[in-house]
This record gives structure tokens, C-alpha cells and sequence, in this order.
């Protein structure tokens, strides 16, 4: 009954800027690596001294990796991400009490895995250990500093692959779907960049050329790198998974450093015996990417560690759509028979560029769309809004806060990308928008101050359960009609979960409460005082205000 407004080709022109996209930070790389090399060549300084050093391949590489950081810090918080908070570091309800739990967990974990493959190496005579010509004291610094390098490494990659960028992916894709996208990145990643011997040219636009041509086939690892492509894939995968079972990056972060002191020390003190035969299980590169069993090693870890299914939804098609249905909700026998033909003829609420609100026997079904062409990108690759009003709905309905419950969702998705999605919820009988109450400006001063303690103790209660509600505004209240200081809230897109509520944050949730009512005229110094005598009564003293921030 909705329209589509994103087509086909528009999903093509898509794949098509993501692919310029990148074609131009491959050009773009290679500009200023090829750049450097001739400034270095002809200068003395230790920056000359220091890129020789380095080597040209290694500086494509280094280049490549700072231009992609740059396009994902601008274009992350346009698909989903809330910020440096929203980096896996601390778990969404337990906070920050289990996380040395996981991250040991993290690192028996690697120990087990590559640490086993290690010893193999050394016990089979594949690897040697070297004469240790220094002293116990420096041997000791150096196995610190690995450990300390480790973690470093670990830290930095597993907060922007996982941390960043497998949740985002996550939310918008699905967390499978995701994991399998970002360890192919992850393993791509690995080997992307062109040989040294590609940075030679005729002239400076032919060496940029040889350099770029020499870096787009590197996408394709060679035949010879299967395993250790497969590896990385796998290993990728299951560093994904440890972030699916515990909310966290941190036991990914404990395995990740694990795994690179074991290489760093197995590469330092150890070297390869060239009387030993070649072993396809143990492989003969020191970071063990070559070796079969680290395949097995962690197809075995991933289906160990893999989580169970807590979905609290049942999925089923409805009129060739597939609809993410509450099992728990009454009376939805009409709503699976038809399906959106239901709302036909329905009581349009609300119909504006983005968003059409529907209700009709009970039920009130709402769809976002893309507003325009512009906006289409962002929205195919945003999280699900309504999946995340379902699983935030049930959460905040359990704690007690008033807010109908959401009562499935369904999404439109062509090749992926998001076209639409629509959400069925439980309409609010015999209620009214508090927008239509507050305008009419009742007479009974009663009323009137019951209103006010109700719009007061709703806040308070959002900020006692650590949810910040930056959009609490009449328009997105509803209140009873014979009682209309019975008060809920319909729209959840502005409610965010925190670790605690500062004194900032709910000022800012107030000031914007402040300005609804305004708005309206509502500025009356009594009915504000018994606003924040209501909102101060159930929230701690810290939070206390008696006027809404300017």
C-alpha cells in the first residue's frame, strides 16, 4: 500500500560511487606515495633517509591505510555510529565488571589455538630454537615489549574491525552477514598493495600508473595464498563471533594480542630447519597463516564460542513478505491473514517525505522510506529503526515505562540495501495526542498540574533506567482521554541507552521538554514547579533542577 521510492538503478548508481570510491583512493595513494619517493630522492633529510628505509611498498600500504581511516571516521556516524562511546569497549548492561573476564577468557583462547601450533613447531624440529646469546634481564624486556606491542596491535584493529565496524555493519546487515563482510575486508586487507618493483616508470604519471594498476590486482590474492587467505577469512570470522557472545571486544582484544606476542617471540627466537620437510598442517611461515591446522584450529573455536539463538521473534510470510512477529501478541489472526492490505482505508495519523503512520483496528502500522534520491544512500546501508523499536519497546516495557509494544517488523531489501521498512505496534485506545490537550488549554487547574507531574515523573523515569530521551516532545506523547495525565510514549527513535545519566545529558533531555511546551504557551511558573517537583521526587540529587535549561 506504501510506494517505493528507491529503484534499481538507483541501487546500481550505489555500487557504482562505492567503486569510484575506491578506485580514487587507490590513485589517490599512489599520488602521494610516488610524490614522496621523488621529494625523498632528491632531499638529504631524515625524512629522505627514513622512506628509503621504509621501502615504496610499504609506504603504499601505510598511505592506503590512512585515507581509509579518513573516509570511515567521516562516513561512519551516517550508517549507525554513535560515536567513540559506541566502540565495544564496555558491555551494554553489565558494564565494565566482567570485561577482565572476557579479556583472559580472550587470551587462553589464543594461547590454546596458536600457542599449540607453536610448540608443534618447535617439538616436530620444523622450527629451531636460536642460541640465546643475550641475557636472561634483556631477553625478559624483550618479551615485554612484545606483549605491550601485542596489545597495542590488538587494541587498534579490534576497535575499528569489530568495535566500529562489524557492529555498524551489524545493525544494518545482521551480525553473520556482517562477520563474513568485514573478515573478507579483514583478510583483502592483508594483502592489498603493489610490489616494489611496480615504482618504476618512464615518468612520474607512469609510475603512479604501474603503481595503481599493480595494487588493483593485489585484491586478488594469487592461487598459492589460498590457505592463508581462507585463514584470515576464518580467523576474522571468529574474532566477529567472540563479539556476538559477549557484547564486547574485549575477549576478541585478548586473543588478537596473545596471537601476535606468540608470532613476535616465535619469529625472534626461532628459525626454520632447512633439513625438516615441508608440512602442509604446520606450514612454514612463522605467523602459522599457511599451516592446515590452524583451519581446523578455528572452525573448531568458532563452533565452540558461537552463540545461541535468543531471538525472542518468530519469522513468517505474509502476502510474500516476510514479517519478525512477536509470538506473545493477541489478536494478530487478521493482521497474518492480510497483512498490510489491513490498514486500507485506515486513519492516516501522520504522512510526511520519509514516514507514513497508519492505524486502524487496533493496530498502527508505520514505514520509513528514503526522503529522496540524496538521502537513499544513507538510508540503504542505516541500522533497522524498527528493529530496534521492537527489542527497545520490550525493554522499556519491562521496566516499567509506559510505551505501547511493537509488534513485529518487516523490511524491503534489494541485493542488501535497504529499501523500506515497516513496523506493526498496539494502538493506544480511547487516547489522544497530548499535542491536542495541551492546545485546547483545559480550564481545570486540577488537570492541569496532574498533566505536568505526569510529563515530569515519564522523564524521571527514562533517566532512572539510564535512557536519555533527546526527543521527548508533545507530538510524540499520547495521553488518555478521561485521563489525560496518564501518559505513554510512541516514538522511540530519539531513546538512547548510557552506562549513567550526567547532569549534562539530562539537561539536555529537559531543555528540549522546555521548548515543547513552550511552544505551546505552556510557560506557567506553577505548572513548571510542579514539573520538576515530580521529575525531582524519583530521580537522584545530582539530576535536581527546579527551571528547564535555556
Amino acid at each position: 500500500m506504501f510506494p517505493e521510492t528507491v529503484k534499481p538503478v538507483q541501487i546500481f548508481l550505489y555500487i557504482c560511487l562505492a567503486v569510484i570510491v575506491f578506485f580514487l583512493l587507490i590513485l589517490l595513494s599512489a599520488s602521494i606515495t610516488v610524490g614522496l619517493l621523488n621529494i625523498a630522492q632528491y632531499t638529504e633529510s631524515p625524512l629522505g633517509t627514513f622512506l628509503a628505509d621504509k621501502g615504496p611498498a610499504r609506504i603504499m600500504r601505510r598511505v592506503l591505510l590512512i585515507g581509509a581511516i579518513i573516509i570511515i571516521v567521516f562516513s561512519l556516524k551516517k550508517f549507525g555510529w554513535r560515536g567513540w562511546k559506541d566502540c565495544g569497549w564496555t558491555h551494554p548492561t553489565d558494564g565494565i565488571s566482567i570485561l577482565p573476564a572476557q579479556f583472559f577468557l580472550g587470551t587462553a583462547l589464543g594461547f590454546i589455538s596458536l600457542g599449540a601450533i607453536a610448540l608443534l613447531t618447535i617439538y616436530t624440529g620444523l622450527h629451531q630454537l636460536k642460541p640465546l646469546n643475550e641475557h636472561y634481564p634483556v631477553i625478559l624486556a624483550y618479551i615485554i615489549f612484545f606483549c605491550i606491542s601485542g596489545l597495542t596491535v590488538a587494541l587498534i584493529e579490534e576497535t575499528i574491525c569489530r568495535g566500529i565496524l562489524f557492529r555498524v555493519f551489524a545493525r544494518i546487515w545482521r551480525a553473520w552477514p556482517a562477520a563474513i563482510i568485514i573478515s573478507l575486508l579483514f583478510a583483502v586487507a592483508h594483502f592489498i598493495g603493489p610490489s616494489n618493483a611496480s615504482f618504476y616508470g618512464s615518468s612520474f604519471l607512469n609510475t603512479i600508473f604501474n603503481v595503481f594498476a599493480a595494487t588493483l590486482k593485489s585484491v586478488v590474492p594469487p592461487d598459492d595464498y589460498f590457505i592463508r587467505f581462507l585463514n584470515l577469512v576464518l580467523l576474522g570470522i571468529l574474532l566477529c563471533v567472540f563479539v556476538m557472545r559477549t557484547k564486547t571486544i574485549w575477549m576478541s582484544v585478548g586473543a588478537h594480542a596473545i596471537w601476535v606476542t606468540i608470532i613476535k617471540i616465535h619469529s625472534e627466537y626461532t628459525v626454520m630447519n632447512p633439513a625438516a620437510a615441508h608440512s602442509i598442517w604446520l606450514g612454514e611461515r612463522n605467523d602459522f597463516m599457511d599451516s592446515l591446522m590452524a583451519v581446523c584450529l578455528f572452525i573448531a573455536l568458532t563452533l565452540l564460542v558461537i552463540p545461541g539463538n535468543k531471538k525472542t521473534w518468530q519469522t513468517v510470510k505474509i502476502n510474500g513478505r516476510v514479517w519478525h512477529i512477536n509470538p506473545l501478541g493477541k489478536n494478530l489472526d487478521n493482521f497474518l491473514n492480510k497483512g498490510e492490505a489491513l490498514f486500507e482505508g485506515g486513519n492516516i495519523l501522520k504522512a510526511y517525505r520519509g514516514c507514513r503512520v497508519v492505524a486502524k483496528d487496533g493496530f498502527v502500522l508505520k514505514q520509513y522510506l528514503p526522503k529522496d534520491f540524496l538521502n537513499g544512500l544513507r538510508f540503504a546501508f542505516r541500522p533497522l529503526k524498527t528493529k530496534r523499536a521492537y527489542i527497545l519497546a520490550d525493554i522499556l516495557i519491562r521496566s516499567g515505562l509506559p510505551t505501547p509494544a511493537v509488534l513485529g517488523w518487516s523490511t524491503n531489501r534489494r541485493i542488501g540495501l535497504l529499501m523500506s521498512e515497516t513496523m506493526l505496534i498496539n494502538e493506544i485506545t480511547n487516547a489522544e495526542p497530548l499535542t491536542d490537550w495541551l492546545k485546547r488549554k483545559p480550564d481545570n487547574a486540577d488537570s492541569r498540574l496532574k498533566v505536568m507531574a505526569g510529563y515530569g515523573i515519564l522523564m524521571a523515569s527514562f533517566h532512572n533506567h539510564c535512557y536519555s530521551n533527546r526527543d521527548l516532545k508533545h507530538e510524540n506523547v499520547m495521553c488518555l482521554k478521561e485521563k489525560p495525565w496518564l501518559i505513554s510514549v510512541i516514538d522511540l527513535d530519539g531513546v538512547r541507552k548510557h552506562l549513567f545519566i550526567n547532569r549534562r545529558r539530562a539537561g539536555k533531555d529537559l531543555m528540549r521538554v522546555g521548548k515543547s511546551l513552550a511552544s505551546l504557551g505552556w510557560t506557567d511558573i506553577l505548572e513548571v514547579d510542579v514539573f520538576f517537583k515530580a521529575y525531582n521526587s524519583q530521580v537522584p540529587a545530582r539530576l535536581h533542577r527546579y527551571a528547564f535549561p535555556g
